[in-house]
């Protein structure tokens, strides 16, 4: 089911394929993907949960940054309704689409709400890329991880806009970790801290 580079988006081919392969290790039945956008990556983690997982997608919806008639957000509007369901159909997957942003605390607590004090197998940051953004992020939803679980974030490359490469070398050491950094250009890249 791994789509090519150019359906992935933003996601360099090969570095996603490998997270991939340590998230089935996991074998995961909770998710929360936090910067869904068309949904690429979801796909994957709806894909290679386990049947009956629940999956939480948080995004703000792109029309909020590109205003109404630009390309991206029938695309994004499109998947939201229409895909995202229906690939959580098929895995029997309980997905929850907050169209929110994940820094407000409202979007905390109705993500704590769905999960009614479960913890989650995985955390996926690829939202707001400035590094403030990055780090609440972690700080916010990385206490909903439980023990044993994985916290992946994107676009670690030394080459990356924003602050993704300095919040992931202020962390990564805290964590047994892996770098996955594959791109050409030290863009990209993903690292994995094993909760």
């Amino acid at each position: 089911m791994i789509l090519t580079e150019n359906e992935l988006g933003s996601q360099n081919l090969d570095e996603f394929t490998e997270l991939l392969q340590e998230y089935v290790k996991l074998k995961p039945s909770s998710f929360i993907e936090i910067g869904s956008m068309y949904g690429w990556s979801l796909q994957h983690f709806i894909h290679y949960s386990e049947e009956g997982s629940t999956g939480i997608a948080i995004d703000l919806p792109v029309r909020h940054f590109v205003g109404p008639h630009d390309w991206r957000v029938e695309k994004q509007e499109l998947n939201y309704k229409n895909a995202w369901p229906k690939w959580a159909k098929e895995k029997k997957c309980k997905l929850y689409l907050l169209p929110c942003s994940s820094h407000d605390p409202e979007t905390v607590i109705k993500a704590k709400e769905i999960l009614k004090g479960k913890k989650i197998d995985f955390l996926f940051i690829d939202g707001d890329h400035r590094y403030q953004a990055i780090k609440d992020d972690y700080n916010l939803y990385s206490p909903l991880v439980k023990k044993e679980g994985m916290i992946a974030f994107h676009d670690i490359g030394e080459k990356e806009e924003g602050g993704g490469r300095m919040f992931w070398n202020e962390i990564k050491n805290n964590f047994k970790y892996k770098e996955i950094l594959k791109d050409p250009n030290k863009g990209k890249g993903i690292g994995i801290l094993y909760v």
